[in-house]
């Protein structure tokens, strides 16, 4: 007799089910960490931050948060040393704005202070002007554009003939009021002589070689008619010559270049 064969069934045929079953909760798993990331709380962020911070994760480059996450010295920056360096960042930052904005304050108040001292000594050399009678005789008091200094302007042709250096002697007069004005704030204010031209070119035969020539020497001859005649002291008196650089007119007519043909006596505030 044959005998009859059992079917046997193979152990363990559906473990593929396991792995796939595996799977399936991982993807789905997944998928839910995606959709909390795209719905995230900004708040609760913030608190997760934090609590990572504490024990040194931002700033190893796990989660976003301040670049590198070493120091010089053992290669390891904790996290109470991140949030100590972002506190001390934040404190310099606001000193600083707190520094520009003082720095712009004094500026402003420098400003202010020197306008309001040249403003001052300008009333007060203008009524010396009146009450000496040099207004209207070729002197005038002027204020400097940006309030730097006032200045006593000379008309050229008042003090020099054409080309020469040598005050005239008509001028005398004049320069000694002028000096007698200038004694008053010897010492206590800076006093600049500046010598101007127009811009026509010196003759061929003329003892200068250009305008810059010219113009400083006739300063110099004002600036030792003031220490010689005056007293003043040479300490407390420059002069310089701008040639034709600096004119306050055009030179294309005669009446321009007149006004730019000028000895400036240029006086400082003091502060």
């Amino acid at each position: 007799m044959h005998r009859s064969r059992r079917t046997r069934k193979k152990a363990g045929g559906a473990s593929w089910l396991a792995t796939y079953s595996d799977l399936m909760n991982l993807l789905l798993c997944f998928f839910v960490m995606l959709y909390a990331m795209s719905s995230i709380n900004a708040g609760k962020y913030e608190e997760i931050k934090s609590s990572f911070a504490n024990v040194g994760i931002f700033g190893s480059g796990i989660l976003p948060g301040k670049e590198g996450a070493l120091d010089g010295e053992n290669g390891i920056l904790e996290g109470n040393d991140l949030g100590k360096e972002e506190s001390d960042s934040t404190v310099v930052r606001a000193e600083n704005a707190e520094t520009e904005l003082n720095d712009e304050q004094v500026k402003e108040a420098y400003l202010a202070g020197q306008r309001q001292a040249t403003e001052k000594l300008f009333a007060e050399l203008d009524g010396q002007a009146v009450q000496s009678g040099l207004k209207g005789n070729g002197v005038a008091v002027l204020a400097d554009y940006d309030y730097n200094c006032v200045i006593i302007n000379i008309d050229g042709a008042v003090l020099f003939e054409s080309g020469e250096t040598e005050i005239r002697s008509e001028a005398l007069p004049l320069m000694s009021k002028i000096g007698d004005i200038l004694q008053t704030y010897e010492g206590g204010n800076m006093i600049e002589i500046v010598g101007h031209t127009d811009n026509v070119p010196v003759s061929a035969n003329a003892r200068y070689r250009d305008n810059n020539e010219l113009s400083t020497d006739r300063a110099l001859s004002a600036f030792y008619y003031f220490v010689q005649e005056k007293g003043i002291s040479p300490a407390e008196i420059k002069y310089s010559g701008r040639g034709e650089y600096e004119p306050v007119a055009t030179n294309e007519t005669e009446e321009g270049r007149q006004k730019n043909r000028r000895i400036e006596i240029q006086i400082y505030p003091s502060l």
